[in-house]
Formats: C-alpha cells, structure tokens, sequence
C-alpha cells in the first residue's frame, strides 16, 4: 500500500508560506492630543465612538473616577459632535474642546 505523502506535505507547505505571507504590521502610534474636530467628525484617525470612549476612560482615570453614568457620557458625546461639525471649529483638537466645555477637572 503506497501512501501520499505529497498532498499533507503541500498542506503543511501552503500553510507556513501564508503564515509568513501575513506578517504583522506595525502598529500606528497615535497622539491623542492632536486629534482635531475634523479629524472626528470625519472619521480621519478612527470610528468617533472608539475616540470619545477612550477619551472617555482617559479622563475617567485621570480623575481617578470609574464611575461612567451613560446618560451623562452620551450627553457629552452629542456637546462635543455638535461643537466639532461646526466648520469654523475644525481645527480644534478635541482634548481642548474636552478640556473647556466639560467637567473634566473635579
């Protein structure tokens, strides 16, 4: 009885030259204090709603706070989409925006 030994070597073989086909790639860095209105409202960096919920932790921890009320949070979230789709606005960063139109300094 002959065995095959090509087709599970083929296998193994495709499987390890697509395994190094898929090298990962280096992260992109981000300075969140660059972030602009622009940059959120059009999505230029990354999804808005991952932007205001890391902003949202970031604050949170600096205030040493873990409470998140939602209701509070969306408020904030709509305060903040409602000043940075205004075109004049485009150029704030949005840390700044943050900073002097919400309570983030107890």
């Amino acid at each position: 009885m002959k065995t095959n030994v090509t087709f599970p070597a083929f296998i193994v073989s495709s499987f390890i030259f697509g395994a190094l086909l898929v090298l990962p790639t280096q992260a992109q860095v981000l300075d969140a204090s660059k972030i602009t209105c622009e940059d959120y409202v059009f999505y230029k960096v990354s999804n808005p709603a991952a932007i205001v919920h890391w902003l949202s932790g970031y604050y949170h921890g600096k205030q040493n706070d873990p409470i998140v009320d939602p209701q509070i949070f969306q408020a904030n979230v709509d305060k903040l989409r409602s000043f940075c789709e205004q075109p004049k606005n485009y150029k704030v960063p949005l840390m700044q925006v943050i900073e002097q139109t919400m309570n983030t300094n107890k």
